[in-house]
């Protein structure tokens, strides 16, 4: 959910029998800080990504954890997943960019890729 400019707030999709959602915090350093532009998840990977006019691109954990920056000399305006194994997709301008999931994701999720089969 976003609430403020740069600030994401994450809640999981499953309510409390009282009908509350557990909202999962996160660093408040680790937010952007300017507004949040674009926003897409990878369930294969479990991460999240945001986009925002602050020029970076952050990749989120599914724990709402800050995984990567990633620090951009321009502003994106929209990011999605372009495949299973997590590459970014972005539009800049009028141009649509690639970032390879080998270049920021860690060792340890590059790790967990190895032997996955990914569908079709």
């Amino acid at each position: 959910q976003l609430r403020e400019a740069g600030h994401l707030h994450l809640h999981h999709g499953d309510a409390r029998p009282d009908g509350q959602e557990e909202q999962v915090p996160h660093n408040p350093d680790d937010d952007h800080t300017g507004a949040i532009t674009s926003l897409t998840v990878s369930n294969s990977q479990r991460i999240f990504v945001s986009a925002s006019v602050d020029s970076t691109i952050k990749i989120w954990n599914h724990n709402n954890k800050l995984v990567r920056t990633l620090v951009l000399n321009t502003i994106p305006s929209a990011i999605t997943f372009g495949n299973h194994e997590g590459d970014i997709l972005l539009t800049i301008k009028n141009e649509i960019r690639r970032v390879g999931y080998r270049v920021y994701l860690p060792e340890e999720y590059l790790k967990h890729m190895i032997g996955v089969q990914y569908p079709i």
